[in-house]
C-alpha cells in the first residue's frame, strides 16, 4: 500500500543546518586554529578536528539538497514537472551565481572570452582550476564549484527520481554501490592528492550523497510517526559522534578510506538531517534567527572566501601591527563582514527572485502552495 506524506512545508530546521554547514566551511577555509596539537584532548581536539576537515560542510549541503527534493516530491510518488522544476531552481541560484560571474568578469576583463562565458552558461565551473572552482586563480571565488555540481544534479534529478524512486531501496543502493565502485577504481588508477580532490569536486564524488539524502527522506516519511523529538536529537548526537570518530582516522590521501569518505559522510549527515528535522530544530527566537541566517547561507557560502580575503588584506595594510589571536581575527574580519554582506544580498538580490519562483506555483502536489 502506498504511503502518503502530509503536505511538505518550509522547515526551519533545514535552514539552520544550512547555516551550520556554511559556517563550518568558512572557518575551515580561514583556519582560525593551528594544526591539532600533539596532546590535544576533549573539546579542543574535537573543535580542531572539525575545522581541519570542515570541507565536510559541502557534504552536508549536498545531502540536504537530496533530502529536501525527495521530501517535496514524496520520495518519488509525486510527479516532477521538468520545466517548472528547472525554472524554479534557476530563479533560486542563478542571481547570486551571476553576481560571482560579474565579479570575475570585472577582475579578468582583458582575458575574458566567449569560452569563459560558456563555462558559466553550461555550469562547468567545477573544472578549470587544479584545486578548486573555475576562476579561483584570479579571484577567491572557489566555492562556486559546488553550484556547477548542484545544477548538474538538477538536470538529472527528475529522470533519476522517475527511474529510481527514493522509496525503492534496492535501486538507490545499487546506484550508490556503483558510484562507490567507480570511485574506488579511479582512485586506484590515480593514487595521490589528485585522486581525492578531482573526485571531491565532481559528480563522481557527490552523486551518492544526493542519492543518500533522497533515501533518507523516504525513510523519514516511512518512519516519521515513530521518531519523537527526543529520538531525533539522539540520532543527531549519535551520528555526530560517529562522524567525529570517522574524521579522526580519515585522510584525503588514505586510499581506500578517502574514496569511501563521501558515502560515510553522507550516511551520517542523513541521520543528522532526519533527526534534526524530526526534533524541529532550534526553537524560539534563537531558532528564528538561525533560520534567517540559514536562508542567507547560499550567499554566505559563495562570498565568504572573497570577502574574507579582501578584509584580511585591508587589515594587513591598515593595521600591520595589530596583534590578535587567529580565532577572534577570523570572527571579526571574516565571519561578521561575510555574514553582513550575505544578509544584504539575500534580501536585496535573492529574495525577490525566490518570490518570483513561488509565483510559478508549488513544485508538487505534496508541497504547500506559496501564500
Amino acid at each position: 500500500m502506498a504511503i502518503s506524506t502530509p503536505k511538505w512545508a518550509y522547515s526551519p530546521a533545514l535552514d539552520q543546518l544550512r547555516f551550520f554547514a556554511a559556517t563550518l566551511v568558512l572557518f575551515h577555509h580561514f583556519k582560525p586554529f593551528a594544526e591539532i596539537p600533539a596532546g590535544a584532548t576533549g573539546l579542543r581536539y574535537i573543535g580542531d578536528l572539525w575545522l581541519q576537515h570542515g570541507g565536510v560542510g559541502v557534504s552536508l549541503f549536498i545531502v540536504l539538497t537530496g533530502f529536501l527534493f525527495s521530501m517535496i516530491f514524496d520520495a518519488g510518488r509525486s510527479p516532477v514537472h521538468y520545466r517548472l522544476f528547472i525554472s524554479k531552481r534557476a530563479l533560486r541560484i542563478v542571481p547570486m551565481y551571476l553576481v560571482v560571474m560579474f565579479l570575475l568578469m570585472a577582475q579578468i576583463r582583458g582575458s575574458w572570452t566567449a569560452d569563459t562565458l560558456l563555462n558559466f552558461a553550461l555550469f562547468q565551473v567545477n573544472a578549470g582550476d587544479r584545486m578548486s572552482g573555475f576562476g579561483n586563480e584570479f579571484l577567491p571565488i572557489g566555492p562556486i564549484w559546488t553550484i556547477g555540481v548542484e545544477f548538474q544534479f538538477y538536470l538529472i534529478f527528475p529522470l533519476l527520481l522517475a527511474a529510481a524512486p527514493a522509496h525503492d531501496w534496492r535501486k538507490i543502493a545499487g546506484l550508490v554501490l556503483a558510484t562507490l565502485v567507480f570511485r574506488l577504481l579511479l582512485g586506484a588508477w590515480t593514487l595521490g592528492p589528485a585522486a581525492y580532490y578531482n573526485i571531491y569536486h565532481t559528480m563522481l564524488g557527490r552523486l551518492d550523497q544526493f542519492l543518500i539524502g533522497m533515501a533518507a527522506a523516504a525513510a523519514y516519511i516511512h518512519f516519521r510517526d515513530r521518531i519523537s523529538a527526543g529520538l531525533g536529537l539522539a540520532m543527531v548526537a549519535g551520528a555526530l559522534a560517529l562522524l567525529t570518530g570517522w574524521l579522526s582516522v580519515f585522510g584525503p590521501l588514505k586510499y581506500p578510506l578517502n574514496m569511501a569518505s563521501f558515502t560515510v559522510e553522507a550516511i551520517l549527515f542523513a541521520i543528522v538531517i532526519a533527526g534534526f528535522h524530526a526534533a524541529g530544530g532550534v526553537r524560539g527566537r534563537v531558532g528564528r534567527v538561525l533560520a534567517v541566517l540559514g536562508a542567507a547561507s547560499y550567499s554566505l557560502y559563495l562570498l565568504h572566501l572573497f570577502v574574507g580575503a579582501v578584509m584580511l588584506k585591508l587589515v594587513g595594510q591598515w593595521a600591520p601591527d595589530l596583534h590578535m589571536a587567529n580565532f577572534p581575527r577570523t570572527v571579526l574580519f571574516v565571519f561578521l563582514p561575510s555574514l553582513a554582506l550575505s544578509l544584504l544580498t539575500y534580501f536585496a538580490i535573492e529574495k525577490p527572485f525566490i518570490a518570483l519562483g513561488k509565483q510559478l506555483g508549488p513544485n508538487a502536489p505534496s508541497e504547500v502552495p506559496a501564500q
